[in-house]
């Protein structure tokens, strides 16, 4: 999976800030072990952001109803903020909201770049 989705994005645009502190809220019990990971990379491609957890499924956050080949969870875009390091978002996933919060302190990226992006 992780190899069609690295041929889609080969050719683009896009930004790699790795080893990024990850965590959730609102996660529904019932499932929990999708989201056992603390760390993840993350890509930003157009209004697009990938998280890529070692050895767990690519996640997909956007607006767009865009489906990326590799990509196993799609996540709707409700929300986001930046505050000093951190990025915020609010995302809906079938009938379950969830809330990423990705720590990016000690990485050399402008992260206020993501906000004219998103």
């Amino acid at each position: 999976m992780r190899t069609s989705f690295f041929k889609y994005i080969k050719k683009r645009n896009y930004q790699l800030v790795k080893n990024i502190s990850i965590r959730f809220k609102d996660i529904p019990r019932r499932n929990t072990s999708g989201y056992a990971f603390s760390t993840a990379d993350i890509i930003f491609l157009n209004k697009e952001i990938f998280l890529l957890p070692h050895n767990k499924p690519i996640m997909h956050i956007s607006q767009s109803s865009e489906i990326v080949p590799g990509a196993q969870d799609k996540y709707k875009l409700s929300y986001f903020s930046i505050q000093q390091n951190i990025l915020e978002i609010k995302a809906t996933r079938n009938t379950f909201n969830i809330t990423f919060t990705l720590n990016f302190e000690n990485k050399d990226f402008a992260l206020l770049s993501v906000d004219r992006n998103l």
